[in-house]
């Protein structure tokens, strides 16, 4: 198959709460006739360096990435890091911490749904999330096992998101902070599904600090928040990025063309 000139740039796998390994996900590139891929786990990169190996074999670029969970004036910011330096000792710690973190949340979570008469086992919730970042997809799914809600969907939206019955807020990981890990570890950043969060107003800043992109075409955004978000980004000279989000389906719905992915990775190697 001919390789298209496109890019995936937003990609999760079994390390977070992605459905298929990193073999697999390499072999689905291939068939699709991607350009290539970036592997973009939850304040994870565990699954980058056997990425890497593997798309070397297929001859399938991939960008080590990583997605960030932030919080901002209590809403969920997410801030995607491409072409990181995913082995650095420093920054290894870092994200040993982040997922302490995530755990704990997830201790909490479970407490809760238990205190409202919704117990759950948490051994079968670890065993979910596998020896990836736990999360509340991994919740979500063992509550649709033991049949409280229909579907994961169904558990976010009355339950684990913002406002549901279980809801507990995410440590205070700013979106500042997220962007400066990134920098330090030799990559850049990008805003990932910014219309989630709707909090325009810190772009500029955000900027300031490294932000090199918006991630416009993104499974969460519907038309009106990619034509505002395109717009956003063309007036203030970032990159508009795409990724299919992809955890079980639809992979590479949403993609980035080859030639924006080598110019805003060049763009990082000349400030340096």
């Amino acid at each position: 198959m001919i390789k298209s000139q496109r890019v995936d740039m937003h990609v999760h796998t079994k390390a977070s709460d992605g459905s298929f390994g990193v073999c697999e996900i390499i072999q689905m590139a291939k068939r699709e006739g991607l350009a290539g891929l970036s592997i973009t786990d939850h304040d994870n990169v565990g699954c980058v360096a056997e990425a890497v190996a593997e798309a070397k074999k297929e001859e399938i670029l991939l960008v080590p990435g990583i997605e960030i969970s932030c919080t901002w004036q209590n809403k969920d910011v997410h801030i995607l890091g491409y072409d990181i330096d995913f082995a650095a000792e420093w920054f290894l710690a870092e994200l040993l911490e982040m997922q302490g973190n995530r755990a704990k949340r997830a201790e909490q979570i479970l407490a809760r749904l238990a205190e409202l008469g919704y117990p759950l086992s948490t051994e079968r919730v670890w065993q979910l999330a596998g020896s990836g970042s736990i999360g509340r997809p991994h919740i979500a799914l063992a509550m649709v096992e033991i049949g409280y809600v229909p579907s994961i969907a169904a558990a976010f939206g009355g339950w684990l998101s913002q406002g549901g019955r279980a809801y507990v807020p995410r440590p205070k990981y700013t979106p500042q902070e997220a962007i400066k890990l990134i920098v330090k570890a030799g990559g850049v950043a990008v805003w990932s599904h910014p219309g989630l969060a709707k909090c325009d107003e810190i772009i500029e800043d955000l900027m300031a600090l490294g932000l090199v992109g918006l991630e416009v075409y993104n499974p969460g955004h519907n038309t009106g928040d990619e034509q505002h978000y395109l717009a956003l980004a063309k007036r203030l000279g970032l990159f508009v990025t795409g990724g299919s989000d992809f955890h079980a389906n639809n992979f590479a719905r949403f993609t980035t063309p080859l030639a924006v992915v080598e110019k805003m990775l060049d763009r990082q190697i000349k400030k340096d």
